[in-house]
């Protein structure tokens, strides 16, 4: 009699690429998550060849996300002066997740800073660390030389109110060292620039001793950049700006922003609090108004009571595709009023 014909070898389908191969380590390898009663191991569900392609693109996706954190949050573009014999301070902050978290801090007006707000939101920065910080403008007041009437009084206070800037973007670069952060422009640095152009013979002042706002504010000494145009893109499907439309209530001027600009996005100056969503075709977008760090009864208001909110907004983007969150939160009594309970000092 001749040998018993061998039994048929056991087979495997590749759940990805649909191959039959034959179902041994060899072809499979081990599922390390499960194992049988005898104490071996099961096969993997992919072939070892699709194994092998699925986990490089996977690191290829990493590597992309890496550069995506490092190219979002990297050293400052405006660096007019370097502090330290190690280049620029600042940098970039990566976290675990395909994304990053940014702050959005909203009008401190100088010397019209409510000390008291303004250490809840460094607090809220320590407590968040986020990648990127958006100063929305207005932290010079310069009503020193405002179109509008004024006291004597705001004159003498002129270098008050650029030190009170400049002590909040330190401790802004203090609590938080590794992020890249934008001061944009708003409607109160114009009132420099407008300045200038009424006085000629200070702008060649200041052009003589290569003087200008961001040297004045010292940006360059804590590594902060400048954006001039007081807006940024921060992804094809957000923006962050200073704004300058002002309607009667919180929510109206975020309503009127994402009407005129099409996408979502994230303002200051109306110093009001508030969120607003709409959904179109393309999806859904949402508008954030995002308080102030100011007083609420300055000079001007003369006795009249202020609809303004002190808070901040902040939020996440995604490093995969055009995916934000954004968030306000209100500070009450020197506390940032967020789902993580009271912060502050």
């Amino acid at each position: 009699m001749g040998e018993p014909a061998p039994l048929p070898q056991p087979t495997k389908v590749c759940r990805t690429c649909n191959r039959e191969l034959p179902a041994t380590r060899d072809y499979f390898g081990d599922n390390v998550g499960y194992r049988k009663p005898d104490g071996g191991r099961y096969l993997r569900g992919q072939c070892r060849r699709c194994c092998s392609r699925l986990g490089k693109e996977r690191d290829s996706r990493a590597r992309d996300v890496a550069r995506e954190v490092k190219a979002a949050a990297g050293p400052a573009k405006w660096v007019p002066r370097v502090v330290g014999g190690d280049g620029p301070e600042g940098g970039f902050t990566e976290h675990p997740d395909d994304g990053y978290r940014f702050v959005c801090v909203p009008d401190s007006h100088g010397y019209l800073i409510d000390e008291e707000a303004a250490s809840a939101a460094l607090a809220f920065v320590r407590y968040y660390r986020p990648v990127r910080i958006f100063m929305l403008g207005d932290h010079v007041d310069f009503a020193a030389i405002s179109r509008f009437d004024k006291p004597p009084s705001d004159i003498d206070r002129i270098g008050e109110d650029v030190a009170a800037c400049v002590k909040l973007l330190k401790a802004v670069r203090e609590s938080a060292p590794g992020a890249r952060i934008t001061y944009l422009k708003g409607n109160h640095e114009a009132r420099f620039a407008r300045f200038l152009w009424k006085h000629q013979e200070v702008a060649a002042l200041f052009k003589a001793e290569g003087m200008d706002l961001p040297h004045l504010l010292k940006l360059g000494e804590v590594n902060i950049e400048w954006e001039e145009s007081g807006s940024i893109m921060v992804t094809p499907a957000l923006m962050v700006k200073h704004g300058h439309m002002v309607r009667a209530r919180a929510g109206y001027t975020a309503t009127g922003e994402l009407e005129r600009n099409g996408i979502s996005g994230i303002s200051g100056h109306t110093h009001r609090l508030g969120q607003i969503y709409k959904r179109n075709r393309t999806g859904m977008m949402t508008w954030v108004e995002s308080g102030c760090l100011c007083k609420y009864d300055p000079d001007y208001m003369d006795g009249q009571l202020s609809d303004w909110a002190q808070g901040l907004s902040f939020g996440t983007v995604s490093l995969k595709g055009r995916g934000f969150t954004v968030h306000t939160a209100p500070i009450i009594k020197g506390r940032v009023k967020t789902l993580a309970g009271d912060i502050g000092e």
